[in-house]
This record gives C-alpha cells, structure tokens and sequence, in this order.
C-alpha cells in the first residue's frame, strides 16, 4: 500500500483553519531563498522587492532536527503479503548519504555500473538480459540537504522473487571485487559527457541555484565535481563500494505473494518478518 505525501481523506477533512494560520505562521525571510533566471537585471530584481522587504518581517523560529534512522546490524526482510500477486516489487535499502557530503558524488560515479546505469548496469545485465527475472532494475542514491536512501528497486516475476533477492545479493557482494578499470573509465565518461549541456535551459540554471542555496554549495562546485570525476581512482572506488554496497546493510521490502513465496524467501538465510496490508507487524518467523 503506498503512502501518499499529501495524506489520504481522513487526513485532510481533518485539516481546520486553525491549522493553516499555524503553517502560514511558518513562512519568512530569514528561511527562505528566491532563485530567478531571465533576461533581467540584479538592480530590477531587488527593485521588485522593495516593498516585500518592508513589510516582511523576520521570525524566531525553531526548525525541528529529524532523527536520522542507522543502517541496521543485520540484515532483516520484511515481507507484505498481497495474495496471488503475479509480480513482486522489491526495494532494498537503507538511509545512506545526504548530497553535501563528499561522498555522495564519488558513490554516484561508483554506483554506475552496479545499477545506476540503466542496460550499462552489472543488475540490468544480469537480472533482466540474462534470467529474465524483470523488466527492469536500478539503484541509486537518493540525498538531499539531509542523509538519503541507497536503494535497489525493481518488479520480478513472482516466481523468482528469492532467486532475485539472492541474486542482487551477490552481484553486491562481488562489486567491489571485480570492479575494474574498464568499468571505471565507462563511468567517468558518462558522468563527463552527461553533464556537457546541463545547464542549457533556465530550468537547469534555475536547478543549479536552488542546489547552491540548499546545499551550501560554492558557485564553483559544477567545477569541483568535474575534477572529481576526471580523477577518480579505481582504489577510491573499490573503497566506496565496500563501504556503501554491503548486502548485510540492507533493509529487504518485498511486496507479493506469500503463499507461493515466503517459504522460499525464508529459505535466503535472514530474518523475515512478515507484515500484513495495514503495515502492522506479524510474528517474526525463523530462518
């Protein structure tokens, strides 16, 4: 069942208008960044806002710290039965990189060839071309200004819903191994050349703003991340994927069917928690 970001009915025939006076109590200057791009001036633009700069005024407010969840000790499954499903959909992950950290493009470059890279990806070769498992399956690094998920997603024929798990399982466990220097130049050069006219349109300046504003980048970084990407090593990247692919760090979710499927899935070797279509958590089962 998905979770829709602007809630459901009861969530919002809930909503009074008490609680918009609250949230519009929560807009002002001093939390607030305005990017432009356009054939206009810096002087036409502060002009504009005179008069909101009058009139705006600043507020104390305190900005909540979201707990940031760690990636768990061990591996754990949690499994949603949704019975005679044909499909399962699988999502793996765990809360990885925020997008300021040094790390996040260097692991971006890194994850290329594991799933980033759509029919140049080890996943995509392996679990579609060769087995036929699926359609299609990536992974990626989601962060913001706050740490994102490593995720590995993709819907399977519901009869290989283990043998996939398994599979991504040791295609994740031999990256780094096998990682060579073709892989690394491939990489580089899709990162390089990808980026060669990304900042053509004024919705890609507009973008470039609002990362800078956001992420306390220097106007410069566009630069920085070039050289990152033409220097690189392959050392740098054995290390990355040691450290940011480790099956053993992953949270599973699968959703399917679990008459025909859980025994199998029981059968990887990790705890599998079975949950039902509320969410809720049913007895955890053995391995």
């Amino acid at each position: 069942m998905a979770k829709n970001l602007l809630g459901n009915t009861q969530s919002v025939e809930a909503i009074e208008l008490e609680d918009l006076k609250k949230y519009y109590e929560t807009y002002a200057p001093n939390f607030t960044s305005v990017e432009i791009v356009g054939a206009i001036s810096k002087t036409e633009v502060v002009k504009a806002f005179d008069e909101i700069e009058k009139s705006w005024k600043t507020k104390e407010l305190k900005i909540p710290t979201p707990e940031i969840p760690q990636a768990p000790q061990e591996p754990i499954v949690y499994f949603l039965d949704i019975p005679g499903a044909k499909q399962s959909q699988l999502r793996f992950g765990y809360i990885a990189l925020a997008a300021n950290d040094p790390d996040y493009l260097p692991a971006q470059i890194m994850n290329y060839r594991l799933g980033g890279g759509s029919f140049a990806s080890q996943l995509t070769q392996i679990l579609r071309e060769t087995k036929g498992y699926t359609y299609g399956v990536r992974s990626r690094f989601e962060g913001s200004a706050l740490p994102g998920p490593f995720m590995i997603s993709s819907g399977v024929r519901s009869n290989v819903t283990a043998e996939s798990t398994e599979l991504i399982r040791e295609i994740m466990s031999s990256y780094a191994t096998e990682y060579n220097e073709d892989d690394l130049e491939l990489s580089k050069g899709y990162f390089l050349k990808s980026g060669a006219r990304g900042f053509e349109t004024p919705g890609a300046k507009l973008n470039y703003l609002g990362e800078i504003a956001t992420l306390n980048f220097e106007p410069d970084y566009i630069k920085k991340q070039q050289e990152t990407m033409k220097t690189i090593s392959l050392d740098q990247i054995k290390s990355l994927a040691k450290k940011y692919t480790d099956p053993n760090r992953l949270v599973y979710v699968i959703v399917g069917d679990a008459k025909t499927q859980l025994k199998k899935t029981k059968q990887l070797g990790l705890e599998v928690q079975l949950v039902n279509q509320n969410l809720e958590p049913q007895k955890p089962l053995k391995k």
